[in-house]
């Protein structure tokens, strides 16, 4: 089965990505920060470095994250349509089966004849 809402896997691949540079770009500042922070350097916004680096890391965990999300609720799409699909493919198995058991049972009953039965037969 073909999946649908390409654009939206196309959306989820782009949060992905942005959000794996902004935790790598949040990484490389934390390190920056903590490495200026030992070394007791002093520069101009060295005191916001740690605090940008943590914040760039979760906003690109919760990046990714949405990106897994819109994946998710893509699968979740497709399952339920396959699930779906496999149901009515089951029903019709089962009501084809059904008619055949049917047919069966109308094809092996015994046929009787009351008007070629002798009188006594039939009454009894």
């Amino acid at each position: 089965m073909k999946r649908k809402y390409g654009i939206l896997g196309f959306v989820a691949a782009i949060y992905q990505v942005l959000g794996f540079v902004s935790m790598i770009v949040g990484g490389i500042l934390l390190v920056v920060g903590v490495v200026a922070l030992v070394m007791r350097t002093q520069s101009a916004g060295q005191e916001l470095l740690i605090p940008s680096g943590l914040a760039s890391l979760v906003s690109g965990l919760l990046l990714v994250g949405f990106g897994q999300l819109l994946n998710l609720l893509r699968d979740m799409e497709l399952n339920t349509r396959r699930s779906a699909a496999y149901m009515l493919f089951l029903a019709k198995q089962s009501r084809a089966r059904r008619a055949r058991a049917a047919n069966n049972a109308r094809a092996s009953a015994p046929r009787t004849n009351v008007q070629s039965m002798p009188r006594e037969e039939a009454r009894g």
